[in-house]
């Protein structure tokens, strides 16, 4: 499992970062509402969106709460020890709203939504006409791709383990069968 020193690490995340994702987190705060609607309406008027969401019965507030909850993670005023926690904590309410059978689709939209969070935030700071503008928007990225990092492992993890429980494999036995298989489908290719 991935752990957000490492992801911080990867992703080089600084001091400089740290001033500057308190600064978002405010920013974010002040205009939370405004993001959450037009996010929301951007996935309401796709179609397949549409029909996933109501296939799912996500109803717009349920949509709107789980955006918020969403910016909150992307976007805190520091990392404390509760982070992983949090998101993990989204994760299992993700798969458990949703069932594991469809963990891999809400993965889908868990990246799509936050894709569009991103270009509504990004335009938000944009419209703002702050003068550290550019060293607001790397922050922003690198703190989309700590939140995604973590949480797309946290799916992988969340899914195997549930697997893994449901048919008795042990994790072991799970990865030797699939290295086998890639090294099978890689012959194929030669």
């Amino acid at each position: 499992m991935l752990k957000l020193q490492d992801v911080l690490k990867d992703v080089d995340f600084n001091d400089k970062d740290r001033e500057n994702m308190k600064k978002i987190a405010l920013i974010i705060e002040e205009h939370k509402d405004e993001i959450v609607d037009e996010v929301a309406n951007m996935l309401y008027k796709d179609p397949e969106m549409a029909k996933a969401l109501q296939k799912g019965n996500f109803t717009v507030p349920l949509v709107k709460d789980v955006l918020r909850n969403k910016l909150d993670l992307m976007f805190p005023s520091e990392f404390d020890e509760e982070y992983e926690r949090k998101v993990l904590q989204y994760v299992k309410g993700d798969i458990s709203t949703t069932g594991a059978i469809q963990g891999f689709s809400i993965l889908t939209v868990a990246i799509i939504d936050t894709l569009f969070l991103l270009l509504k935030v990004d335009e938000k700071l944009s419209s703002l006409n702050l003068d550290n503008f550019a060293d607001l928007s790397k922050t922003i990225m690198k703190l989309v791709s700590v939140f995604l990092g973590i949480a797309i492992d946290l799916y992988i993890e969340q899914l195997l383990s549930y697997f893994l429980k449901f048919t008795g494999m042990s994790k072991a036995l799970f990865e030797r069968g699939l290295g086998l298989e890639i090294k099978k489908e890689s012959e194929k290719k030669v």
